[in-house]
């Protein structure tokens, strides 16, 4: 896939620098339509051939790479939702639970400062 993206490139620079012809004009429409489809084929290509390199089998260190990111993925998604409920601390030294705001009271603070 990346070598005719390349000749595609290359043929696109060549049809642009010669004058207009029927022939160069069809020519660009078709290499012009390669190169859009090349991107919009980018996500299934890459579904593909990381399905086959897993089939294959990947190195040691590599999988091992892949598991702590699914880990450390799923770690943060914890640790958010559990700051968004206010049951964990946004600071890693004191580890208490996040005090509850009165946003009522500090709206009519505010309001009343102006």
């Amino acid at each position: 896939m990346f070598f005719l993206f390349v000749i595609d490139v290359v043929l696109l620079g060549y049809v642009g620098a010669k004058p207009t012809t029927p022939t160069l004009s069809s020519v660009g429409q078709i290499a012009t339509f390669i190169y859009f489809a090349m991107f919009l084929l980018l996500p299934y290509a890459s579904r593909k051939e990381e399905q086959w390199l897993r089939a294959r089998g990947l190195p040691k260190a590599v999988q091992e790479l892949l598991d702590n990111e699914a880990a450390s993925a799923k770690g943060a998604q914890v640790k958010a939702a559990k700051l968004w409920l206010g049951l964990d601390c946004c600071c890693q030294r004191c580890r208490t639970p996040a005090p509850k705001r009165n946003y009522a009271r500090s709206t009519y603070l505010q309001r009343g400062k102006r």
